[in-house]
Parts: structure tokens; sequence; C-alpha cells
């Protein structure tokens, strides 16, 4: 069984999946800026063809702008040698419920040079953080680690702020509020929100507020 509320054992995903309570598996990958990217598959072809095979996807993801356009100078995948594919490989022990949205699952993956999975993507950030692992697990360390996430709120969705360019947003609040409990309560259905769905995805959670803090197991 799981050990953490949220995530997932392949057999359970199958279950929910013959009762229809999960019908898509977003499977992600992590590129250069730490943002998910990936496809969201039917949850009948994740169990019978990606699980397997993995998902194939265009190997500029990792030579992009945060705008998503591919970027020259890169060695690895540019115009000049035409963009090819990587491989998607699911890690199953990231298998969770992704509970803000309906009936999904995710799954993070490795990202291997082509189908025949034997070499990963040496730049690709996760290739890079299971090197790190390696290397500390070699010399007798358990790596754990925890995330402090800051972040600003803002009045304006993210549509209107990049209409305004980004400039004269509104901030949800107006003075210094570090640890400030009423402030706090106006940002509740933001912050409640976020701390909820970490926990129900199998993100176990010290606190998400002011002054705020999400712990991964």
């Amino acid at each position: 069984m799981p050990k953490q509320s949220g995530m997932l054992t392949l057999e359970q995903l199958k279950a929910q999946a013959t009762n229809n309570e999960v019908n898509t598996v977003l499977v992600v990958f992590t590129d250069q800026y730490g943002r998910f990217l990936g496809k969201r598959l039917d949850v009948d072809f994740f169990l019978e063809s990606a699980l397997e095979k993995g998902v194939g996807a265009c190997n500029y993801l990792l030579t992009t702008d945060m705008q998503m356009n591919p970027m020259p100078g890169y060695d690895y995948a540019n115009w000049q040698k035409g963009y090819g594919d990587f491989v998607l490989v699911p890690d199953l022990l990231t298998l969770r419920l992704a509970s803000w949205l309906d009936k999904t699952a995710l799954v993070i993956c490795d990202v291997y040079a082509d189908e025949r999975q034997q070499e990963k993507v040496n730049l690709a950030p996760r290739s890079v953080l299971t090197k790190q692992v390696e290397k500390a697990k070699a010399l007798g360390f358990n790596l754990k680690a925890a995330s402090e996430l800051e972040y600003y709120i803002f009045e304006q969705s993210y549509k209107d702020a990049a209409k305004k360019n980004y400039q004269d947003l509104a901030e949800i609040g107006w003075y210094i509020e570090d640890y400030h409990v009423l402030q706090g309560s106006r940002e509740e259905k933001l912050n409640g929100a976020a701390r909820q769905h970490l926990k129900q995805s199998g993100i176990a959670v010290e606190k998400l507020e002011r002054g705020v803090g999400a712990w991964p197991t």
C-alpha cells in the first residue's frame, strides 16, 4: 500500500480505471525551469502501451525559453540538426492522484534518448538529480529534501496580468504580514486549496500560509 495518502500503486490505478474513478493519466517530466511538461493519456492507453513503451515527446522541450519558443545556441537540439524525439518512461514510484483535476492521475517520467530505453538524456533535470542521488548513496549518505515555497498573490488573473505586461498589479496584502493569521484568513481560499490538494496528491505538508512549506516524502 502507498505510504502517503494520494499515492497509487499500479494495481490501484487499474482498479480505479475499471471503476471509472480515473480516466486520464498525466505523463510528465521536469523541464529546465522546473515546470511539468508532458501529455494527457487515456488511462487504458497508458496501461496497455505507454507503461511499457514510454511516450514520445519532442526534444526541443529542453531548449525553449519560458514562453516555449525554441532557442538557438543549444548543441543538444536545434534547427540545424532537426528536432527529434526523446522518450518519457514512467517512474511508478511517483504515481499519484492529481486531486485538483477530475479523474486524473499523474506520473513523473525519466527522459530517455530513444525507444530502446537504454540511455537517459543526461541534461534532463531528473537525470542530473538521479546522478547526484546515486553519488551521495555511494558515499554513504541518505538524501532528504524539503521545499520552501515563496510566492506573491495578486488580485489579477494570470491573463489579466499578462495584458498589463505585469506592471502595476494589485497585491492581495498591503503591509508586512509574515505569520499574520488575519491576513492569512483572507488568502485561505487559495492557500487552503493548495495545501489540501498537495496532501491529497501524496505530498506531505507542514503548512502553507504566511511562512509556507510543502515537504515531499
